[in-house]
């Protein structure tokens, strides 16, 4: 499926820039979910992969609009 023209180059990015907000959400979830698994430490690696997750997002939108 490669966009044909300028207007469908441009949709398919922004599709592409959405796709890559969601791994950046749910990327470090997963690694703090595998963590707590490893450790047996159990809220801890999920809520910091939040964490880390919420400031990559912040800091990807604040780069995207400013």
């Amino acid at each position: 499926m490669v966009p044909s023209s300028k207007k469908d180059i441009k949709g398919f990015a922004l599709y592409v820039e959405l796709a890559s907000l969601g791994v950046e959400m749910v990327a470090p979830i997963t690694v703090g979910a595998c963590l707590d698994t490893y450790f047996s430490t159990k809220p801890l690696g999920i809520v910091s992969g939040i964490i880390l997750g919420v400031l990559g997002i912040s800091f990807h939108i604040k780069k995207r609009l400013f």
